[in-house]
């Protein structure tokens, strides 16, 4: 593949993304991967060395080469220079046998009590990383469409479905206009069958991306219903149809990447959409609080006996 020509004005972050976006699905499986850290990493781009940013991308410093002047770059340096620029006006994963190798050698060199620490330590960057001014200008777009919504699909599967059933679980609570996508018996195209244009599907999803959660969100889609998107990357192939974009930063140490930041932008959603509803879900929540009652869902407390009574 030659050099793409039509760089034009990329000549700041927000062009040089716009235009990985355009040409991302011409872009080879190895330039892709380091497409996608770019990305979503401006500010390791800007500080960090080229080899630097490959070793994290996952990739070889001659991907990073080969990406920037199929960009239309001369070389990387131009393409990082974008990125120091937008720095300074600002301050004005790899595979699961790699992890599990890796897991492997810092256990030898950590303590159980070292490896937890990292682990909270990596997800309080997550955290303060996801909820940006940008997510939670995205999550109020989102309340509204929920809002608007005639029936709101939600979809998220393999290690995605906790967020997915929380958020389900609390809207349920309040409002029995959520459906949860989970192919329950191999019926999961047979959930969508009446979905219509008015309708919202919201989809977690992060790398691998889960099938069946894509072509639910392409379904929708070509319906003209409203998606948002909640996951990991700007490049992911849900952010790319969606109409709203809800970044979960989910670098992670361990084995498989975290789902804590997904988590939070489930209650977080859930939290703002029982109180949209106000005295209503109280109503509601009290309604729901007595079947639950009713069938003896949860074990109640014992009194606990006095010492020789009976």
């Amino acid at each position: 593949m030659g050099p793409m020509t039509d760089k034009g004005s990329a000549t700041d972050v927000e062009d040089i993304e716009e235009l990985i976006g355009r040409r991302f699905n011409d872009l080879s499986p190895r330039q892709q991967q380091a497409a996608r850290y770019i990305v979503d990493n401006p500010e390791e781009v800007a500080l960090r060395s080229m080899r630097a940013v490959a070793g994290r991308a996952g990739v070889d410093p001659s991907t990073m080469v080969r990406l920037a002047q199929d960009l239309g770059y001369s070389g990387y340096d131009e393409l990082r220079e974008c990125y120091r620029r937008k720095l300074v006006v600002g301050a004005g994963a790899g595979t699961w046998s790699g992890r599990l190798r890796r897991l492997r050698n810092r256990k030898e060199e950590s303590s159980t009590t070292a490896v937890v620490s990292e682990i909270l330590e990596q997800n309080q960057r997550n955290l303060e990383k996801t909820f940006s001014v940008e997510t939670a200008t995205a999550i109020e777009t989102a309340k509204q469409l929920i809002g608007e919504a005639r029936q709101f699909y939600i979809v998220g599967l393999r290690s995605m479905f906790s967020a997915a059933f929380y958020l389900h679980y609390a809207c349920q609570m309040v409002n029995g206009k959520s459906v949860l996508l989970t192919g329950t018996g191999g019926t999961f195209a047979d959930s969508l069958r009446y979905a219509v244009r008015d309708d919202v599907v919201l989809a977690f999803s992060c790398r691998p991306y889960a099938s069946d959660a894509v072509r639910a969100v392409e379904f929708m889609k070509r319906l003209g219903a409203r998606v948002i998107a909640v996951t990991d990357s700007k490049m992911s192939p849900i952010a790319k149809m969606a109409d709203v974009v809800i970044i979960a930063s989910n670098a992670s140490t361990s084995l498989l990447p975290t789902v804590v930041p997904f988590m939070a932008i489930a209650e977080a959603l859930a939290a703002i959409f029982v109180s949209e509803h106000g005295e209503a879900a109280s109503e509601q929540i009290g309604r729901s609080e007595e079947q639950l009652l009713q069938f003896r869902v949860y074990q109640e407390d014992q009194p606990r006996r006095r010492p020789g009574s009976r």
